[in-house]
Order: structure tokens, then C-alpha cells, then sequence
């Protein structure tokens, strides 16, 4: 019984780790392509406060 236990763990996070571990990298690359977009909006916009 305990040995079912364990497998039932085990495909658990097995399950959890495979959907996670896309969802993460989808996350990655969002993170990036939105830093890349606010660098060039930053640089290339005019200033916001007028010096």
C-alpha cells in the first residue's frame, strides 16, 4: 500500500512539473520581450520630466 502511495506522489509532481516547466519559459520570454520593448520605448521617447 505504501509503495502505491509513493507512485501516486510521484506522477503527481511528475504531472505538476511538466505543466509548469512551459508555462515558465512562456514567462521567460514574455518577460524579455517586454523589457526589450519598454528599453526601446525609454530610449527612443522624449523625456519625461523637462530639465
Amino acid at each position: 500500500m505504501e509503495r502505491a502511495w509513493f507512485i501516486a506522489w510521484f506522477a503527481a509532481f511528475f504531472l505538476l512539473g511538466t505543466f509548469f516547466r512551459p508555462a515558465g519559459a512562456y514567462f521567460t520570454q514574455l518577460r524579455r520581450r517586454l523589457g526589450a520593448l519598454l528599453k526601446d520605448v525609454r530610449l527612443s521617447g522624449p523625456p519625461l520630466l523637462p530639465y
